[in-house]
């Protein structure tokens, strides 16, 4: 059947995604449903990984805070339970 793949965007709220909550969790989980339809496409039936990379940017530095509550939050709102794929959290 061929090697997992992983689809994992880095939506950075206030940065490269929306700086609400619920626009990053809805832009990172359209952009992983978009890698796994592209995938399964290609190659039907091939295995995927629903990853979540989500982090926020701190607006007082700009810089980017990895290991935030805001990543747990973001995976565990995201009802990744409802798709068939193994669900990875990668907090920094």
């Amino acid at each position: 059947m061929g090697l997992p793949v992983g689809f994992g965007p880095m939506a950075m709220t206030m940065a490269t995604a929306p700086a609400t909550l619920a626009g990053t969790i809805a832009q990172e989980n359209a952009e992983i449903l978009a890698g796994i339809t592209i995938s399964q496409l290609l190659s039907l039936g091939l295995p995927v990984n629903y990853w979540g990379i989500p982090h926020i940017i701190d607006p007082a530095t700009g810089n980017i805070s990895f290991g935030s509550p805001e990543q747990g939050d973001r995976f565990s709102i995201r009802g990744v339970g409802e798709y068939k794929s193994e669900k990875k959290l990668v907090p920094g």
